[in-house]
């Protein structure tokens, strides 16, 4: 009969498959748990009414996000809400001008500015 040896970060092979799936799983939270307080920071550097982060998919030449600030307040923390991916061309939007030149922009009211992506 042959054995493996237990890894020491996971313990016997037969634990194995779980932990990784609970590292994994733990990693995808974090990354959720990151983004989450980078908005918050920005949101609280501009003092802005809500923010989104948008990632860019260069090769498909687009503007991707799952995570959105809903403009509601819990204990006094914004409240984000994880939905389905949406994505969009990076010709589109204030956000796909940012995104194509680089440019730092803080629209006062972005719903009247015509760049607005509805």
């Amino acid at each position: 009969m042959i054995t493996k040896p237990a890894c020491q970060e996971c313990g016997p092979p037969d634990r194995l498959v779980g932990w990784h799936n609970q590292t994994y799983f733990d990693n995808i939270l974090a990354i959720d748990s990151l983004l989450e307080h980078i908005m918050i920071n920005a949101k609280n550097l501009v003092n802005a009414d809500r923010c989104a982060f948008f990632q860019v998919d260069h090769s498909k030449q687009e503007l991707y996000s799952d995570v959105f600030d809903i403009g509601e307040e819990k204990e006094g923390k914004p409240v984000f809400r994880k939905t389905k991916e949406i994505r969009f061309s990076i010709d589109k939007g204030i956000a796909g001008q940012v995104a194509r030149t680089g440019e730092v922009l803080n629209i006062p009211d972005a719903y009247a500015d015509p760049r607005f992506n509805r």
